[in-house]
């Protein structure tokens, strides 16, 4: 129905796994090791291993009868670092993927992350989530 109304704009059908028919596909991956996203993603990983491969949380990327078709990849949440100083209350019920109880380790972490995703060149875009 939104493409019908708006063609002109991008769709993305289902964001971040088993997607159908759509503009944009999107992955959501929260691995917290560096060098997990760069094996998965990374130059040597062939497009079609991609498609093969189950994904986090036992999710595949396209659903059956609809293939990749050239569409853009974007990685559309990656992330979730919490930052819960070990001076605040309950610090420790701090939600996220890993922690970081200082701002120069939430910095290193952040800025770590961001580098390793932003030379993924399979990657048009991405969002942090």
């Amino acid at each position: 129905m939104t493409k019908t109304l708006e063609p002109s704009r991008s769709l993305i059908g289902n964001d971040g796994w088993e997607s159908s028919d759509t503009d944009l596909l999107a992955i959501h991956h929260y691995d917290t090791q560096l060098q997990q996203l760069v094996h998965r993603y990374g130059p040597e990983v062939k497009l079609s291993d991609l498609f093969e491969r189950k994904r986090p949380g036992g999710r595949i990327l396209t659903l059956d009868n609809f293939p990749h078709q050239g569409q853009s990849i974007i990685l559309t949440e990656f992330g979730g670092i919490a930052y819960a100083p070990a001076t605040q209350p309950e610090a420790h019920k701090a939600w996220g993927y890993q922690r970081c109880w200082n701002i120069s380790e939430l910095e290193m972490k952040y800025a770590g992350l961001l580098e390793t995703v932003n030379n993924i060149e399979l990657f048009s875009g991405f969002r942090y989530t």
